[in-house]
């Protein structure tokens, strides 16, 4: 390769491969200089500090796989890989899979509870939710509105729509905001319709009371909602 300014050629040859850190460079000009230079890089000026190298990968795919090899053999003889069960994966490892608590049958929890789920015409359970209407206290403005409320462990929420339709949402509560759900013994909730059928979920923001159509509705209410509870408190 020829400059502008001068007649000066470089030419750099690759050393083999036994030694793949070593460089040679030559360098001729037409007044008869010649120099060789042998070193782990290309000569420098005086007074410039050596770069520090990071550890070079193989130039070539079958060095490469190679790498690529040693990287996967260290990650195996990792401990904590070794704890998550992935010794004998070849390939690109699989994700880790978080911890998750058992699959829970609502209906079937609600009633070894003691619940008559088929006789209670204020509530719909099935295995993974709940769904019927409570009347709610807003939360600035202390009114009390009926709603229409769907409790979803697959989702993982307690939802609120205007009605039954459930095409207008009001409100979510998710299941790690539930702090606990407790009976409204001390009559707290501002001027309930029905205090006898009043209950509480307390969040870490925030307390709602609802208003259920008749006691075992409650019951099946607090009950069903207090498996979201119980999961924080566990995790």
């Amino acid at each position: 390769m020829f400059t502008q300014k001068t007649d000066r050629k470089v030419i750099v040859l690759g050393s083999d491969q036994s030694d793949p850190s070593c460089v040679f460079s030559v360098r001729s000009s037409v007044k008869g200089s010649f120099g060789l230079h042998r070193s782990g890089s290309l000569p420098r000026r005086r007074g410039d500090r050596p770069t520090v190298r990071a550890t070079q990968r193989p130039l070539s795919l079958q060095g490469m796989r190679g790498w690529r090899g040693a990287g996967r053999l260290s990650r195996l003889n990792n401990p904590l890989y070794q704890l998550l069960g992935r010794q004998g994966t070849v390939g690109h490892p699989k994700e880790i899979q978080e911890s998750k608590a058992a699959v829970l049958d609502l209906r079937g929890h609600l009633e070894a509870s003691g619940h008559s789920v088929d006789t209670c015409p204020h509530v719909r359970v099935s295995g993974k939710a709940c769904k019927g209407y409570l009347v709610k206290m807003g939360g600035r403005i202390k009114t009390w509105k009926k709603r229409w409320f769907i409790f979803d462990r697959q989702k993982r929420f307690l939802a609120y729509y205007a009605d039954k339709e459930e095409m207008k949402l009001k409100g979510v509560i998710y299941f790690q905001a539930i702090e606990e759900v407790y009976y409204d013994h001390l009559r707290s909730a501002f001027k309930s319709p029905n205090p006898k059928l009043t209950f509480c979920v307390k969040t870490y923001d925030r307390l709602f009371c609802m208003v259920a159509p008749s006691a075992e509705a409650m019951r099946i209410w607090m009950d069903a909602i207090v498996t979201a509870a119980e999961e924080n408190t566990r995790y």
